[in-house]
């Protein structure tokens, strides 16, 4: 039910810090074809999270395209396999996370994913890296 799809939407706040009190990186300007879906992502140290949302009446492959911008602001690493769980229906789903790749991302009529992934110190580049 349309309540039941906002009290889970609502509830994020208070499950996942990431909601709350995590850094927003806005996709949209390396996304201009996407005119009916809006996409962003927020992180903490511990969480990453990945929004996509669709606001047409059908559902939609929409290729969203991460910036290596993202990647070197938050000296986040690349990884070929990243598991994210979709909170809205606890649905796994497993992809690439790379600089400047493209994920083909399946987002249902008038609704959106949020995907989410625990962060590790492995995640992040260290000094000794960068060398």
């Amino acid at each position: 039910s349309l309540r039941a799809y906002y009290t889970c939407v609502l509830n994020l706040c208070h499950t996942h810090e990431v909601v709350s009190q995590g850094d927003s990186f806005d996709l949209m300007y390396v996304n201009p074809p996407l005119q009916h879906q809006y996409a962003f992502v927020r992180r903490t140290q511990n969480e990453c999270m990945l929004v996509v949302a669709n606001f047409v009446d059908a559902e939609a492959e929409v290729p969203v395209c991460i910036p290596s911008h993202l990647f070197s602001l938050y000296r986040m690493k690349g990884q070929e396999q990243t598991e994210w769980t979709d909170l809205l229906t606890g649905r796994k789903l497993v992809t690439s996370w790379q600089p400047d790749g493209t994920l083909m991302l399946d987002v249902p009529a008038y609704g959106g994913l949020v995907l989410c992934r625990s962060l590790a110190p492995s995640d992040y580049v260290q000094d000794a890296e960068k060398k």
